[in-house]
């Protein structure tokens, strides 16, 4: 069965990086390049790692400029990536 994100892109970034982008203009008021140029609608909505340094990010169709150098996962890779220690904390049994 295909995916239905055949569109879709993701990309993981420090966390660091996307902080060091926030951007204040008194007439526009706040922004910031990765979250303006993904699916995300904030900081608050971001998936993090286990540790709280990375983040992924997603986009539809053209890789954003700001993204250019990342690492990128279709969605099957994604999800396999995700699978691991570092964006899945271990699960203590009841």
């Amino acid at each position: 069965m295909a995916s239905k994100y055949t569109t879709r892109t993701w990309a993981i970034v420090p966390l660091a990086d996307i902080e060091a982008a926030d951007v204040v203009d008194e007439e526009l008021g706040a922004s910031n390049i990765y979250i303006d140029s993904c699916l995300q609608n904030s900081k608050d909505t971001l998936r993090l790692s286990v540790d709280g340094t990375q983040a992924l990010l997603k986009w539809e169709g053209e890789t954003p400029e700001v993204l250019a150098s990342a690492n990128t996962y279709t969605h099957s890779e994604i999800l396999a990536e995700l699978a691991k220690p570092e964006w899945s904390p271990p699960t203590t049994p009841e």
